[in-house]
């Protein structure tokens, strides 16, 4: 009788084991989809951003280094091919990189390690092309054509900022959206065209002129008359 309680309690003891490692592998899945959907950089590509704005929909791990935004505080969120070094100086980097600082140095205090294509603050694209590069990210860094074409998609405030950034002339809006704007280089609202005056004819213009001439020469003449 002993041994038939014993030989029950292992059993349920066993189911219970199965039960619990089924509920923990069905709770990592849970958080690895959840992962998933809170950061879609994880199953495609790293998001662009002019500034921090641009990526907190991405969440409080995430700042935007260069042009792109990436989770400096757990980089687990996003593939391995996509992982940068972190740094506090050059030294810390490899061949052609650079270590570049966040602006926000006192509260993010690491830097990541990251492609040197060189500074295009003075002379924008000119300043890139010697570096294997054609585009000008933000207005100071030689990027890849891919990041400035989705850089020149994000929202704009006005049309100074357009043009410190290199991403066009003008703030204009979307399509069928008036809420949100990029840049542009088409004046939304262009001046109206300059008003013409009306055509004289040449003939008609020098028949008016005699017609006056002749008037003011006879006046004096019926003065005279008795």
């Amino acid at each position: 009788m002993a041994f038939s309680q014993m030989s029950i309690f292992v059993s349920c003891l066993c189911v219970a084991l199965v039960v619990s490692k089924s509920e923990v592998k069905e709770t990592s899945n849970m958080l690895r989809a959840s992962a998933l959907v809170q950061n879609p950089q994880q199953a495609d590509k790293l998001s662009v951003c002019i500034d921090d704005s641009d990526c907190q929909a991405l969440g409080a791990n995430y700042a935007c280094f260069q042009y792109i935004c990436y989770p400096y505080q757990n980089d687990d969120l996003i593939r391995k091919d996509l992982k940068k070094r972190q740094c506090s100086r050059n030294e810390d980097c490899g061949p052609k990189e650079a270590c570049h600082r966040h602006h926000d140095i006192r509260n993010i205090n690491v830097g990541l390690c990251m492609d040197d294509f060189g500074d295009c603050r003075d002379n924008g694209e000119a300043d890139c092309k010697g570096q294997g590069q054609d585009k000008c990210c933000n207005g100071q860094f030689c990027c890849e054509s891919k990041y400035f074409n989705e850089l020149t998609k994000l929202p704009c405030l006005n049309n100074l900022m357009c043009k410190d950034l290199g991403y066009g002339d003008y703030c204009c809006p979307q399509k069928g959206n008036n809420t949100t704007k990029v840049c542009c280089d088409t004046n939304p609202n262009p001046p109206p065209p300059p008003t013409m005056a009306p055509k004289v004819d040449s003939l008609s213009g020098a028949s008016t002129t005699f017609a006056a001439s002749l008037l003011l020469a006879v006046i004096p003449l019926f003065a005279l008359l008795p």
